[in-house]
């Protein structure tokens, strides 16, 4: 809508943001198509919708609308503005980067997702962004952050919590309306007390996930970009959170090829072809991120990518710990027949130190693909305080062995102990009450006895 000077105007709209004006409170509304800067001495509360009147004024070549009058329109008035935005908004199909039918499959959820993360921006909502610390969620979030301003926030847990929600919630109580969104976490059931203050509190949750969601905590999500929800199990997970938010971020017309790739080498997956420097770059990013706080910055993770003396440093010691894990773990491995099987059990416990490089699902993944390299049918038992986890080689899932059937018995076999667990058939995990995590082992052994 164009505006004249001196012509009287009504519009519709919400409040985006203020700030003060010669004595005056200026303002932003958007009527969920075009923003307007509005001048008046009366206050106006961000977020909210209205519809205000008033004379058009020319402030130095600016069309600003100086306020006569307003009145506060309902919920329903607000939501119809919402609906303009969204609409407004127009995407910048390109294909996906990757080639298949099984992203096709997702694609009205990307659609969906991005013209809510557009009004959400053009509304002035405020939005918290957290993500995993590790490549895959740190790729998420810089991709995320080409064309989305929020707080991003490192996430040092799988789980989000009610510790967690509480901060949330205090650091968003300044805005009328706000928006949380996971990135590469928090789709587990144990998260469902945290989401649950946040949807109380009245806050919008936003998940961008490849982990297996809980059915528990789907009511809870305002929107679930989740490649479970309609791709095949086997492959579900190699669509990386990384990845997903990528293709987001290539709907607004942002591109960074380098963060999709090392999202995916960061968590192992094939769907693209990386080189040397992608798959380095997963490691360093999963080093850094294994150390630092919840408070490192999105530039700090950049500085790294891009300091070649500090990337290189951070590189040889990753690997060192790497090589070290491998050359402790192989005089700690203990061999088992099991049937037709093999089974290499690891207490990971104590070689894997809590908040370092690697973790027990990343050490576990090291050991396999060393064990892997002069074996073929055989199942890998890591375990540490609370975890389980299994890896199974494509030889052994042919004779039988599938992770998500395995699990799936002992969690009904053994409820009392299983938190929870999930994953795909040939890597999965089982998070196990502390202490009792040797006690399914024998379960585990007589259900592969029976294959």
């Amino acid at each position: 809508m164009k505006l004249f000077e001196g012509s009287e105007i009504s519009i519709k709209g919400v409040i985006t943001k203020h700030n003060g004006y010669r004595g005056n409170k200026q303002y932003v509304l958007t009527d969920g198509k075009d923003n307007f800067e509005l001048i008046s001495s009366f206050p106006l509360d961000v977020g909210t919708a209205v519809n205000v009147s008033g004379k058009v004024e020319n402030h130095y070549g600016i069309m600003k609308i100086k306020l006569s009058s307003f009145e506060t329109l309902d919920e329903t008035e607000y939501s119809n503005i919402e609906q303009i935005s969204k609409n407004s908004f127009l995407p910048l199909e390109k294909g996906f980067l990757v080639k298949d039918e099984h992203i096709e499959k997702l694609k009205e959820d990307f659609l969906s997702l991005a013209k809510k993360l557009y009004s959400i921006q053009k509304l002035g909502k405020g939005i918290i962004v957290r993500f995993h610390n590790d490549g895959d969620g740190i790729c998420g979030a810089l991709s995320l952050s080409s064309f989305l301003k929020a707080k991003y926030v490192q996430q040092n847990s799988a789980i989000y919590s009610v510790k967690d929600a509480l901060r949330d919630i205090n650091d968003l109580s300044n805005y009328y309306k706000s928006v949380i969104i996971l990135v590469d976490f928090g789709s587990n059931e144990e998260s469902k007390d945290g989401l649950s203050l946040i949807n109380s509190a009245g806050i919008e949750i936003i998940s961008i996930d490849h982990h297996p969601y809980s059915q528990e905590i789907t009511p809870l999500l305002t929107s679930n970009l989740n490649p479970w929800k309609s791709i095949d199990p086997e492959i579900a997970s190699k669509y990386t959170a990384g990845y997903l938010c990528s293709e987001l971020s290539r709907l607004f017309g942002y591109e960074n090829i380098k963060y999709p790739l090392i999202s995916l080498c960061s968590d192992k997956s094939d769907l693209l072809k990386c080189n040397e420097e992608h798959i380095n770059s997963g490691i360093v990013l999963n080093y850094a991120a294994a150390y630092s706080g919840h408070n490192s910055s999105l530039d700090f993770y950049l500085n790294i990518l891009s300091n070649k003396h500090l990337f290189h440093s951070i590189l040889m010691q990753a690997n060192e710990k790497i090589e070290e894990l491998i050359s402790i773990s192989k005089k700690q491995i203990k061999e088992k027949e099991c049937g037709k099987f093999k089974l290499f059990y690891l207490n990971l416990g104590s070689l894997v130190k809590k908040f370092e490089f690697p973790g027990i699902g990343k050490s576990a993944t090291q050991i396999f693909e060393y064990l892997i390299k002069s074996e073929q049918n055989f199942i890998l038992v890591a375990y540490g305080p609370k975890t389980v986890v299994l890896r199974i080689t494509p030889t052994a899932f042919e004779n039988g062995a599938d992770a998500r059937e395995i699990i799936s018995h002992i969690k009904n076999s053994m409820p009392d102990f299983i938190i929870s667990g999930g994953g795909h058939s040939k890597a999965s995990a089982i998070r196990i009450k502390e202490g009792f995590e040797t006690s399914i082992f024998p379960e585990l052994e007589s259900f592969l006895s029976l294959k």
